[in-house]
C-alpha cells in the first residue's frame, strides 16, 4: 500500500492463518470444520499402482475459473497415467465444458455461498444440503481414486470427497477444510497467478514431471454459427465487453461510449457483448449513442466463444471474456479492479495488459470492494484506447 495514493477504504488482510478468508464468523466454522477432521479417519491416502488412475478433479467457481483451467484439465486427461477424467463443477460451467473437447463425467453441484441464481441464501443453502448428499452418492458410485480441488477460497469440496470416499483427496488447505485432505497444499499469497499455484496439486500424483506453467488454451473448440447483424462478417471485429457478473466492477456506460466512437472512427468493426439483464441493457445503451454492433444477450456460450475467439482485439472488465481472448491469443485490454493482487487473474495470454487506476488501498481484497471502486471507474479511456491500438498494431520483426 502507497501512502502517495489516495485510500478509499481500509484494506483488509488477504489471509487469516491459513485461511483465504476474514469474516470472523467464517473463520471460526472453517476452524471447527478443520477440529473435526483431524478427530476423522484418513480413509487411505495412498493411490493404486498398476491401473491407470480415476481423476476427478473439483471447481465450483464461475466460467472465468474454469476457462482458465481448461489447459490444467486437458493435461491431466491427456496424461498416460490417468484412465478416466471426472469433473465436478457450477452447473453454469458444464455449457464450457461440453463445447470442448474434454472427454469428462461432469457432475454439477451449485454451492450456495457461489450460486447468483434467484432466491435467498437460506433457500439455496437448504437445497445444497439435500444435493451434496446426494452427490457423494453419485461420486463414490464413479469410484474415483483420487481428486483435486483446485478452488483456494471457500467453498471447497474436501469434506464431500471424503464423504464419497475417494482415497486420496488433494486441495489447498486455504479453502478450508484442509484437514480432511491427504495432502493439503498451502496457498501461497504472492504475486504469482492463480493457474501456477493450481499446476502444484499436481505433483502428489505427477512429482517433479508436473508442468510448472502451461499457455492458456481452448481444447477441441470449434466455430458456432453467429446471429446475422448488418455490418457484422464474424472475422476482424473488435469486442467491447461490458458486463463482468458484479456491479463493482463495472466501468461507467460514457466511458464505454467515448472509447467505443474512437474506434468507429479508427476504422474498426465494433461489437459489443454481454449477458442478458443488466449487462444487455448497459450494451443497448451504447449501441444506441454511437452505432456499435449489438449482441449482447443474443449469444449462447459456443456463439460467445466463436465472436472472441474470431476477434481481431478485446476490451473488457476483468471476467471471463479475458480469459477467453488469452486462449486464442486475442489481444486484450483488461480493466481490472484493485481487490486482488493483480498476477491473481491477469489472463493468462502474451498480449493481454490490465489496466487499473492506481490507489493506495490496492489489493483491499474486499469481496465486494468499496463504494468508491476508484480503481475501476478512473482508469482513464484515453490510456484504454492508446494502450489497445498499440496492442492492434502488427508485431515489428
Amino acid at each position: 500500500m502507497s501512502s502517495a495514493l489516495p485510500v478509499y477504504a481500509p484494506p483488509l488482510r488477504e489471509m487469516t492463518g491459513s485461511y483465504r478468508a476474514r469474516n470472523a464468523p467464517l473463520v471460526a466454522a472453517l476452524r471447527a470444520l478443520d477440529a473435526v477432521g483431524r478427530l476423522m479417519s484418513p480413509r487411505s491416502g495412498v493411490l493404486p499402482t498398476g491401473r491407470p488412475l480415476r481423476v476427478l478433479i473439483a471447481n465450483g467457481g464461475h466460467l472465468g475459473d474454469i476457462v482458465s483451467l481448461l489447459p490444467f484439465l486437458k493435461y491431466v486427461e491427456s496424461h498416460p497415467r490417468v484412465g478416466e477424467l471426472g469433473l465436478l463443477v457450477g452447473s453454469w460451467s458444464v455449457g464450457a465444458l461440453q463445447a470442448s473437447d474434454l472427454c469428462a463425467h461432469i457432475h454439477t453441484l451449485d454451492h450456495w455461498a457461489l450460486d447468483r441464481g434467484p432466491g435467498g441464501r437460506l433457500a439455496k443453502a437448504a437445497g445444497y444440503a439435500g444435493a451434496a448428499g446426494r452427490m457423494a452418492r453419485e461420486l463414490a458410485a464413479r469410484r474415483y481414486d483420487v481428486s483435486i480441488d483446485t478452488f483456494s477460497t471457500f467453498p471447497a469440496s474436501h469434506v464431500l470427497t471424503w464423504r464419497a470416499g475417494v482415497p486420496v483427496r488433494i486441495g489447498f488447505e486455504s479453502a478450508g477444510g484442509g484437514a480432511w485432505l491427504t495432502q493439503a497444499v498451502p496457498w501461497r499469497a504472492e504475486e504469482i497467478p492463480v493457474v501456477r499455484q493450481q499446476l502444484a496439486l499436481l505433483a502428489p500424483i505427477f512429482g517433479a514431471e508436473a508442468p510448472a506453467a502451461l499457455p492458456a488454451a481452448y481444447p477441441g473448440f470449434q466455430p458456432a454459427g453467429l446471429p446475422d447483424a448488418p455490418g457484422f462478417s464474424g472475422r476482424g471485429h473488435v469486442v467491447l465487453h461490458m458486463g463482468s457478473g458484479a456491479s463493482a466492477r463495472e466501468w461507467q456506460a460514457e466511458k464505454w461510449i467515448w472509447l467505443a466512437q474512437r474506434l468507429v472512427q479508427a476504422g474498426h468493426v465494433v461489437v459489443a457483448t454481454g449477458a442478458p439483464g443488466r449487462e444487455a441493457e448497459m450494451a443497448a445503451g451504447v449501441a444506441a449513442e454511437t452505432g456499435v454492433i449489438n449482441l449482447a444477450g443474443r449469444l449462447d456460450w459456443a456463439q460467445f466463444v466463436t465472436v472472441i475467439a474470431q476477434a481481431a482485439g478485446l476490451v473488457a472488465v476483468d471476467t471471463v471474456a479475458g480469459h477467453l481472448a488469452a486462449c486464442f491469443d486475442v489481444p486484450t485490454v483488461v480493466l481490472t479492479a484493485g481487490r486482488q493482487r493483480l498476477a491473481y487473474w491477469r489472463p493468462n495470454g502474451s498480449r493481454s495488459r490490465p489496466i487499473t487506476h492506481p490507489v493506495g488501498c490496492q489489493p483491499c481484497f474486499r469481496s465486494d470492494g468499496c463504494e468508491a471502486m476508484a480503481c475501476v471507474r478512473l482508469i482513464d479511456e484515453n490510456d484504454v484506447c492508446e494502450t489497445f491500438l498499440r496492442l492492434l498494431e502488427p508485431p515489428t520483426a
